[in-house]
């Protein structure tokens, strides 16, 4: 019974940081970082963001490798989710000179 309470404790922060970039820890000990698009009774639907490297041409040394982040959508099951974090930015105060 305890699971099915911690499950509506889930629901309901999943709920309250719908639309924000948070990680998500299962239960197995993954981590995931993504941002909430769709909560329903079963789980919740999550943008999982992954890096893309694109190198343009494999010939020239002098060209960068360019990295890219897209978001593919994926459902995590509330039975599957340990807990949910709001992902942390550090904010820089800008330096001006007077």
């Amino acid at each position: 019974m305890k699971s099915k309470r911690n499950d509506i404790n889930i629901a309901d922060e999943c709920k309250r940081l719908r639309s924000f970039h948070v990680i998500l820890l299962l239960k197995d000990g993954i981590r995931f970082d993504g941002i909430i698009q769709d909560i329903n009774d079963e789980g919740v639907l999550v943008l999982v963001g992954e890096d893309v490297f694109k190198n343009p041409s494999q010939n020239t040394p002098n060209r960068q490798n360019y990295m890219y982040r897209r978001y593919k959508p994926r459902f995590f099951p509330f039975a599957a989710l340990a807990a949910t974090y709001i992902m942390p930015y550090s904010y820089y105060t800008p330096f001006f000179l007077f």
